[in-house]
């Protein structure tokens, strides 16, 4: 089994290119799940994806303001 079921704090900073505080903050203000393993904490696969899914989209920019 090579698929993974859920990831490591330093793991899904990685995957998801997000610091270590900003997903500390999205867990304690519950847009993040996070499960506890003894001291351990887990995100499953499928609450980051969500995450990732329910961030807002960029807004396109004008042509006028675009570099």
């Amino acid at each position: 089994m090579s698929d993974k079921i859920s990831y490591s704090i330093p793991e899904f900073c990685e995957a998801s290119g997000l610091c270590r505080s900003n997903v500390y903050e999205a867990i304690r203000g519950g847009r993040l799940t996070a499960r506890k393993h003894g001291r351990r904490t887990i995100i499953a696969v499928d609450e980051a994806k969500a995450f990732i899914a329910a961030l807002p989209q960029v807004q396109s920019v004008p042509q006028q303001f675009a570099a």
